[in-house]
C-alpha cells in the first residue's frame, strides 16, 4: 500500500507515493530543501487525519516553527520532539557511555515515535558524529529502524556522496536532493538513488516555491486531439514545392543572429492559432516588432515563461497547451534551454518528449536555433536533436554585389519533396521570398558570383 508523499510530481515518480512501513533516506548538502521534504511529508499524513512525529536532532522546534510559517504551514497537529538539547549534552559521544546508556537512548527515541503512522527524523549526521564508530552507529540505526518498524519512516542526512553511507544499505530507498551551480543561479534535482518497486524516472528536477518542494519528472501523457488540420505555412510553399506543414509536425528553424529565424517563425505562428514562447526579448518588444511588419497578430499569443530549470519549463508548456489548445507552438530560442540544465543532454531528453506528447495531439513545434558555425557542424547535429524534427530550414547570410541578403533553404523535410536550392528573404515589406537562385555559384562560401 502506498503512502503519498503530499510533494506534487514526487508522488507520480513513484506510481503513488511510499511503501508502507518502509524506512528511507533523504539525503543532500545544506540547502538543498531536506527538511521541507520531511514536513510536507508529514503535513500530507496530517491531512489524511494520520498521526505524525518529527523527531529533531538538528533544529530547535523555535526555528522549525518558524521555518514552516514561512511556507504558511500550521505543525501543531505533527508531534514535534526537539532532541537537540540532549545532544548537546553528549557532544563528547557515544564512545565514553555504556551499553545501557545506548540502549536507553534507542529506547527513548521509540517512546517519542509511540504509534506514529508517520516519522521524520531529522538531523541523522548528528548521531553519525556522535557515535565516532561506524559500527555503532550502524547499530543504533539498525536497532532503531527495527523497532520503529510499523511506521513509515523517513530519514535526513547531510552529504554530497550518493549511496556511501551506512545507512544506505540499511534503509529500503534513497534519495538525493542536488544543487547544481550554473551562470551564478542554482539548479536543483532530485535522484532516485534506490528505492525497491517501481518508478517512472531515476531524476527530476525541482524547485522550493513559496508553497513547498515541487518535482518535475519527465513523463509521458496524453493531452488529446487538438488539431487535425495542416499548418498554414503559406510563405513556404515554394521551398516546399506547393505543400504545407504537417499538423503535428516539428519544424526547426536555423540561422545566425538577424538572418529572419523570429519573422519566418511568426510568420506561421500568426496563421494558426499559435503559442509563441520568448526568451530572447521581451513579449510586448516582439510584440510591437511584428506588427510593424505583419499587422495585428490576432492568433498569436506571446509570452515568456520565468522557470528555474528545464523540467518547470517543460510542465509549464504542457500545462499551457492543454489550457490554449494551440495549433502551434513555438520556442524561440533553444539557447535559452541550455542554461537551465545540468547537461545538454537533458534538452534533448525534454524536447523529445515535448515532441513526443505534441505529435499526437496535431500541434507542430517550432525551435529557433541560433547557429556560430556553418551548415556542416551546427548546433543542432551537435546537440543530437534533428531527428526529433521533421523539417529542418537554414538561413544564412550572403553577399551580392556589396549587399548582404537572408537566403534560405529547405535541409530535410520527412515528408515530401523540397527544393534544393535557396531563396532570398525579404522582410520590408511583410514576409516574402524571391525566385530561386539560379544564376549564381558561391552560396556556400556566402559570396555570390555569376555562374558563366
Amino acid at each position: 500500500m502506498k503512502v503519498p508523499t503530499g510533494i506534487d510530481g514526487f508522488d507520480k515518480i513513484l506510481y503513488g507515493g511510499l511503501n508502507r512501513r518502509a524506512s528511507y533516506l533523504i539525503k543532500g548538502e545544506p540547502g538543498t530543501g531536506k527538511t521541507i521534504f520531511g514536513l510536507q511529508f508529514l503535513l500530507e499524513g496530517v491531512r489524511r487525519g494520520e498521526k505524525c512525529t518529527f523527531i529533531s536532532f538538528d533544529q530547535p522546534l523555535e526555528e522549525l516553527k518558524n521555518q514552516a510559517e514561512g511556507f504558511g504551514w500550521n505543525i501543531d497537529k505533527i508531534g514535534v520532539v526537539d532532541r537537540t538539547e540532549d545532544i548537546e549534552l553528549k557532544d563528547f559521544g557515544f564512545l565514553d557511555y555504556g551499553e545501557g546508556e545506548v540502549v536507553s537512548f534507542i529506547d527513548s527515541i521509540v517512546k517519542d515515535v509511540g504509534d506514529a503512522d508517520r516519522v521524520f527524523i531529522d538531523g541523522a549526521g548528528v548521531i553519525r558524529d556522535l557515535c565516532k564508530d561506524q559500527f555503532l552507529y550502524r547499530r543504533i540505526l539498525t536497532t532503531l529502524i527495527r523497532k520503529i518498524g510499523k511506521s513509515t519512516v523517513l530519514i535526513s542526512s547531510e552529504g554530497v556522496e550518493i549511496g556511501r553511507d551506512i545507512i544506505s544499505y540499511i534503509v529500503t530507498g534513497e534519495f538525493f536532493l542536488k544543487k547544481i551551480h550554473k551562470n551564478g543561479e542554482v539548479l536543483r534535482k532530485i535522484i532516485i538513488a534506490k528505492f525497491r518497486d517501481k518508478h517512472a524516472v531515476s531524476s527530476a528536477y525541482y524547485t522550493i516555491t513559496e508553497n513547498g518542494i515541487q518535482v518535475f519528472p519527465l513523463l509521458r501523457e496524453s493531452i488529446g486531439k487538438i488539431n487535425e488540420k495542416k499548418i498554414d505555412s503559406s510563405s513556404l510553399r515554394n521551398l516546399l514545392k506547393g505543400e504545407d506543414i504537417i499538423n503535428g509536425a516539428g519544424v526547426l528553424i536555423a540561422g545566425k543572429s538577424g538572418v529572419g529565424k523570429t519573422f519566418l517563425s511568426l510568420d506561421i505562428a500568426r496563421k494558426n492559432k499559435s503559442i509563441y514562447i520568448t526568451f530572447e526579448e521581451s513579449p510586448d518588444l516582439l510584440k510591437n516588432r511584428a506588427e510593424r511588419v505583419f499587422g495585428k497578430l490576432n492568433n498569436v499569443e506571446i509570452k515568456t515563461y520565468k522557470v528555474d530549470n528545464i523540467g518547470e519549463f517543460f510542465r509549464t508548456l504542457i500545462d499551457d497547451v492543454k489550457e490554449k489548445r494551440p495549433s502551434v507552438v513555438v520556442i524561440d530560442s533553444i539557447e535559452y534551454l541550455f542554461n537551465i540544465v545540468e547537461s545538454e543532454s537533458d534538452v534533448k531528453e525534454h524536447l523529445y518528449m515535448i515532441s513526443e506528447i505534441l505529435k499526437p495531439a496535431g500541434v507542430s513545434l517550432i525551435l529557433t536555433v541560433p547557429l556560430e558555425g556553418e551548415m556542416t557542424s551546427t548546433i543542432f547535429t551537435e546537440a543530437g536533436i534533428s531527428h526529433i524534427f521533421d523539417y529542418i530550414f537554414f538561413g544564412r547570410y550572403v553577399e551580392l554585389d556589396g549587399e548582404f541578403l537572408k537566403a534560405w533553404t529547405v535541409i530535410k523535410n520527412r515528408y515530401g519533396d523540397h527544393e534544393r536550392g535557396y531563396r532570398i528573404l525579404d522582410v520590408s515589406d511583410g514576409l516574402k521570398f524571391g525566385e530561386p537562385i539560379k544564376d549564381y555559384n558561391g552560396i556556400i562560401s556566402g559570396e555570390l558570383r555569376i555562374r558563366k
